[in-house]
């Protein structure tokens, strides 16, 4: 995708889409769920999260994210159970 649209891979950051979100909530006192780190982890230990032609997320990518939404909901829910459990 990077190609096909004439940019150059080495300046792409897949980061600079969340880093603006992040000032966005800091500035209006917003709480933002980072998921990149969960993909990002789940990349290094060679897991495949992203389709191979695009930046969206496969199965993999939204196992992740998903994983990632349950844990934050569990962390900051103690006691309660959530509706699938």
């Amino acid at each position: 995708m990077i190609q096909r649209n004439c940019l150059n891979p080495e300046e792409y950051d897949r980061t600079w889409p969340q880093q603006k979100l992040k000032a966005i909530g800091v500035k209006h006192k917003l709480e933002l769920l980072d998921y990149f780190e969960s993909l990002a982890e789940a990349v290094q230990n060679g897991v495949s999260c992203y389709h191979e032609t695009e930046f969206h997320w496969n199965d993999k990518g939204n196992e992740a994210v998903a994983d990632t939404i349950v844990k934050h909901l569990r962390d900051n829910n103690p006691g309660k159970t959530l509706s699938n459990e």
